[in-house]
């Protein structure tokens, strides 16, 4: 299941058969060369073993913080 960068929402599944065909006219954003571009992420994206985030150990937070000291220094 993709979604729609870090923080987004979920575009679709594993049900190839739901992907559409056809689009609205006029869409300024979205056509079916940039749809089959959304479900796929650069390297950099790729997936990484992490902690499940609770309530008692905010994970996400360390996370967080951690990537953007990256460029705060």
């Amino acid at each position: 299941m993709a979604s729609f960068g870090e923080w987004g929402f979920v575009l679709f599944g594993n049900d190839t058969s739901a992907a559409p065909t056809e689009y609205p006219a006029g869409l300024k954003f979205v056509s079916q060369q940039t749809f089959e571009s959304m479900k796929y992420f650069p390297p950099d994206m790729s997936a990484v073993q992490t902690e499940i985030n609770r309530l008692n150990n905010q994970a996400l937070v360390q996370y967080y913080d951690t990537e953007w000291s990256r460029y705060t220094q």
